[in-house]
């Protein structure tokens, strides 16, 4: 699967990252482990390459939080632990 090349710039303090291949994609300025294809994260929140810092205001969900594992859909309890 591959993407349309087109991005769309919101007005927004909180940004949810998803992953629809079961390998992440690096986003500029975010940080990502090459190795597992997934963006750095702690529970979900974002974190500093190497640290555990969060992030404000940024969250990942699914295979690009934990890599391919489970399910498809079984990733939805994580949701739930979002601001909406």
């Amino acid at each position: 699967m591959q993407g349309t090349g087109e991005f769309e710039i919101l007005d927004a303090n909180l940004m949810v990252f998803f992953c629809i291949d079961s390998y992440g994609k690096p986003i500029p300025c975010v940080p990502f482990n090459e190795n597992r294809g997934i963006i750095n994260n702690h529970e979900g929140r974002v974190v500093e390459e190497g640290s555990e810092d969060v992030r404000p205001n940024q969250y990942v969900v699914g295979w690009t939080m934990s890599g391919p594992r489970g399910l498809i859909g079984a990733k939805r309890l994580y949701l739930s632990r979002y601001p909406r």
